[in-house]
C-alpha cells in the first residue's frame, strides 16, 4: 500500500508520485489515483493570505487526511474516513469520536442531527490540530458542509467540562435547531476556533452564545443570521470575532458583557447592532439598517466604526455609560447621529462616508469620502454563503479596511501641518 502526498505550496499534479518530495497540489488528484486503504498526507498552504494557521502541524509537518460524508459514509473505526464516499464517516461526530491528532477531515453533505455534536476534548494544540473542513464536490472547494439540527437543541455544543483546544472548525452551515446553533459550554473550558461557520438560529436564540468567564474563543469570518443574538458574550470570558457578520438579529448583533473584541465586522438590519453591556470594543465595523447602530451600558470602546442608516442612535448610550469614541463616523440615523450625552464627540464625524453599495453587500468606502484613506481594501464581511469560502481564499475584501476608517480630524491636519 502506498501513501500519497499533498502540498499546495509546492505540489505538482502532473508529476507527483508517492514520496514527500513530489507531492500533488491538491486533494482531489491524490484521491483520483489512490487505493481505498491508503494514505494521503495533506500539507496546506498556512501562511498564504486568507488561509487557517493553527499554532502546530502534527509531527512530521503533514496532516493525516480523512473524509466524511454524509449520504454515504459510515460511523466506525478501522479504516473508515480514509476515503471519501463509502469509505468515509457518516457524521461530523464520527470524525471527532474515530479521528486522532493531526487529522485533516473534509466533510461534504447534509447531515440531519439525531445529538448534538460535541468536540469532545481529545485534540490538543500542543501536538496537533484536528481540522474539519466542509467542501461540495471536491476537498478546498469551499464549500459548506450543511448540519439541520432540526431533531436537536443545539448544533454544537462544547462540553460543561474541560474540552480540547486544538479543534478548527471550518465551512459549516449550521440550521434548524431550536436553541443555540453553537454553544461554547460552561465548564473549565480552554478554546475554541471557527472559521467561515454560518449559524442560522431560531429567533429567540443565539447564533454563537459563550457562557464561561474561562473560554477563549476566535470566530473568524463567521456569520449569524436571524437569531435573538448573533454573537453573544455572557460573561467575562475572551473573544475575538474578526470578519463577522450579524445578519438581521432580532435584539442585538453583537452583545458583549465581558472583554469582547470585535475586529471588520459588520451588523446589518438586526436590533442593536454593536451592545457592550459590561466591557466590550469594536474597531473598524459597520452597523446598518439597525435600530441602533452601537450602545453601551458599561464600559464600550468604539474605534474607527461608522454607524449609518439606522432608525434609532446611530451611538446612543445609557446613563452612567463610560463610552471612548474615536474616529467614528455616524450619518442618516434617525433619532440622532450621536446621543446627546456624548455629542461631540473627539475625533469624530458626521458626515456621508460614501460606502460603494450597501444594497448589494459592498461596505467598501468610495476613493472620493470624507474619511481618511477612501478606498483602502480590507477583509470581506461574508453577506452570503460564498461560492468560495475564505478557508481557501483569497476572497475579494468589501468591508472598509481600519486605514480607511480613520478621518480627517486632528491627526490629519497635525500631519499637514508638519508638511
Amino acid at each position: 500500500m502506498s501513501t500519497y502526498f499533498v502540498c499546495e505550496l509546492m505540489g505538482d499534479d502532473a508529476n507527483a508520485g508517492t514520496s514527500a518530495d513530489a507531492p500533488f497540489a491538491t486533494v482531489q488528484a491524490a484521491i483520483d489515483v489512490k487505493a481505498a486503504d491508503e494514505t494521503i498526507l495533506f500539507r496546506p498552504y498556512l501562511l498564504a493570505y486568507n488561509k487557517p494557521h493553527p499554532c502546530a502541524l502534527p509531527a512530521g509537518g503533514w496532516y493525516s487526511v480523512r473524509f466524511v460524508d454524509a449520504q454515504l459514509g459510515t460511523d466506525a473505526g478501522g479504516i473508515q474516513g480514509l476515503s471519501p464516499s463509502s469509505g468515509a464517516w457518516a457524521t461530523l461526530q464520527g470524525g471527532i469520536d474515530y479521528g486522532a491528532i493531526g487529522q485533516w477531515c473534509f466533510c461534504t453533505g447534509t447531515e440531519t442531527l439525531t445529538t448534538t455534536i460535541s468536540p469532545d476534548g481529545l485534540a490538543t494544540y500542543v501536538t496537533g490540530w484536528q481540522v474539519f473542513e466542509g467542501y461540495s464536490s471536491t476537498p478546498r472547494d469551499g464549500g459548506y458542509y450543511n448540519i439541520n439540527g432540526a431533531a436537536v437543541a443545539y448544533g454544537m455544543q462544547y462540553p460543561e467540562a474541560d474540552f480540547g483546544d486544538g479543534y478548527l472548525f471550518a465551512n459549516l452551515n449550521i440550521y434548524g435547531q431550536s436553541a443555540h446553533a453553537v454553544l461554547f459550554g460552561a465548564g473549565a473550558a480552554r478554546g475554541a476556533l471557527l472559521w467561515n461557520v454560518k449559524a442560522d438560529a431560531a429567533y429567540n436564540r443565539y447564533g454563537f452564545y459563550s457562557t464561561s468567564s474561562s473560554n477563549s474563543v476566535v470566530t473568524l469570518f463567521c456569520k449569524a443570521t436571524t437569531a435573538r443574538y448573533g454573537f453573544n458574550s455572557l460573561s467575562a470570558n475572551k473573544w475575538v470575532a474578526i470578519g463577522c457578520v450579524a445578519d438581521a438579529c432580532a435584539l442585538q448583533g453583537f452583545r458583549a458583557a465581558g472583554p469582547m473584541t470585535i475586529l471588520r465586522s459588520l451588523a446589518i438590519e438586526s436590533g442593536t447592532g454593536f451592545y457592550c453591556a459590561s466591557a466590550g470594543s469594536a474597531v473598524d465595523s459597520v452597523a446598518y439598517n439597525c435600530t441602533d447602530g452601537f450602545d453601551a451600558v458599561g464600559l464600550g470602546v468604539f474605534l474607527g466604526c461608522i454607524s449609518i442608516s439606522n432608525s434609532g442612535n446611530g451611538f446612543g448610550f445609557s446613563a452612567g455609560a463610560r463610552p471612548i469614541l474615536l474616529n467614528t463616523d455616524a450619518y442618516g440615523n434617525t433619532s440622532a447621529n450621536y446621543h446627546a450625552s456624548i455629542w461631540p464627540p473627539a475625533g469624530s464625524r458626521a458626515v456621508d462616508p460614501q460606502l460603494v453599495n450597501p444594497a448589494s453587500d459592498d461596505f467598501r468606502v468610495k476613493p472620493t469620502s470624507p474619511l481618511f484613506n477612501g478606498g483602502v481594501a480590507g477583509l470581506h464581511h461574508l453577506p452570503d454563503l460564498a461560492p468560495v469560502g475564505h478557508i481557501v481564499g483569497p476572497y475579494t475584501s468589501r468591508i472598509v479596511h481600519i486605514a480607511a476608517s480613520r478621518q480627517l480630524g486632528l491627526l490629519a491636519d497635525r500631519m499637514a501641518a508638519r508638511g
